[in-house]
């Protein structure tokens, strides 16, 4: 870990060229209220769980990096509607990265301990932008997402097509599809067919997102939480591995006053804080 001073977060403006030129997280951010905590980077039943970029967020206080992944923009959402007055959406704070049971008053966190994780996103990981494309691909792939029945029933229902057959293609998938932020609805339009080709009905489409941790009511599928352009944190999926995994590279128990730390890249193998009584 860097002995360095902590650096303020990146701004929307950064994390949204970001988007536009795909740059790849160096490390994957996981926060978990303590109380929830189970031996994994989610709960049991759930596959893949949604994650930030480390390096977007570290400098900032822990309660600001739940405001931004858990809560959304809780206290500047009129300045925001007036900066983005054609913004299709507006409202993330329900977007809790799949822990809908966390405790808050007035849309105010009041967990106040949390674990933080850094992970690597090596092959096991399996870290894509989180986007209706990524859900679909994973969705289809009995390799990737082994719950059967429901890939079955996706690809019955689409006599046997896959939104996107990744074994045809060559070269790196682009997960996002848009290329610019010059108009947001055309940016959730190329996620559409996406979303309609999961979409078989009503509790298929739960279930689904239920297992990558994310809720429809809150949630646009282009792979970042915020309203119009004004980017809080891109988002990604990533499978849900054991704390105990050699791809976890930090992890510490922090408060929401503590800052979250300026990490150096890691090599392959390093790891730096991790609690003993948590493995």
């Amino acid at each position: 870990m860097s002995p360095s001073a902590p650096q303020a977060g990146m701004t929307p403006q950064q994390m949204a060229q970001r988007v536009i030129d795909r740059v790849p997280p160096k490390l994957l951010l996981r926060v978990i209220p303590k109380r929830i905590m189970t031996g994994q980077l989610g709960p049991p039943h759930r596959l893949y769980v949604c994650m930030a970029d480390y390096e977007e967020l570290q400098g900032l206080t822990i309660r600001e990096v739940i405001n931004r992944i858990y809560n959304g923009f809780k206290n500047n959402l009129d300045d925001l509607i007036a900066a983005y007055p054609d913004a299709p959406f507006y409202d993330t704070k329900s977007y809790l990265f799949g822990e809908d049971h966390i405790d808050r008053v007035h849309s105010e966190i009041q967990e106040q301990d949390f674990y933080i994780f850094a992970i690597r996103p090596g092959e096991s990981l399996d870290c894509v932008p989180a986007t209706w494309k990524a859900m679909g691909i994973i969705a289809t792939d009995y390799e990737r997402f082994p719950v059967t029945h429901i890939v079955d029933a996706l690809l019955t229902e689409h006599g046997g097509q896959r939104p996107l057959n990744v074994k045809d293609i060559l070269g790196p998938i682009d997960y996002y599809e848009f290329k610019n932020f010059d108009d947001e609805r055309e940016v959730v339009g190329t996620q559409w067919n996406y979303h309609n080709y999961l979409r078989i009905d009503a509790v298929g489409i739960y279930n689904i997102m239920e297992l990558f941790g994310t809720k429809i009511e809150c949630w646009h599928g282009c792979g970042y939480i915020g309203p119009g352009f004004h980017i809080l944190s891109r988002v990604f999926f990533g499978k849900n591995l054991p704390i105990s995994h050699d791809l976890v590279y930090f992890c510490k128990l922090m408060s929401l006053e503590d800052i979250l730390p300026v990490l150096d890249s890691p090599d392959s193998t390093s790891t730096v804080g991790i609690l003993d009584d948590l493995i």
